[in-house]
């Protein structure tokens, strides 16, 4: 009941509640709420950078690459995915 209440509200819902769910120490969760936003909008790269964000916390640097290539296909003057790829995807030599 309470995804489908959030679903109805948009991917702006889910996006609050990953935005306040960040500070609690609990990226899987903040994860699967960016994931669940990036779902119902396919377009958003404020969704695609958080989720891209939050994968080096879970140790999944490699799986946060196509996620910042995807957000800043979505938006190239995005600042979260700009700014924060090269400090939690660093090249490997």
């Amino acid at each position: 009941a309470i995804r489908l209440r959030y679903r109805l509200g948009g991917a702006s819902a889910y996006l609050g509640l990953a935005g306040d769910m960040a500070r609690t120490g609990h990226p899987e969760r903040v994860l699967a709420l960016y994931r669940v936003a990036a779902d119902i909008d396919g377009g958003s790269a404020v969704a695609r950078a958080g989720a891209a964000r939050m994968r080096p916390e879970l140790g999944q640097f490699e799986a946060a690459v196509p996620e910042y290539r995807r957000a800043i296909e979505l938006d190239p003057r995005s600042a979260r995915a700009t700014s924060a790829w090269p400090r939690h995807c660093p090249r490997r030599e």
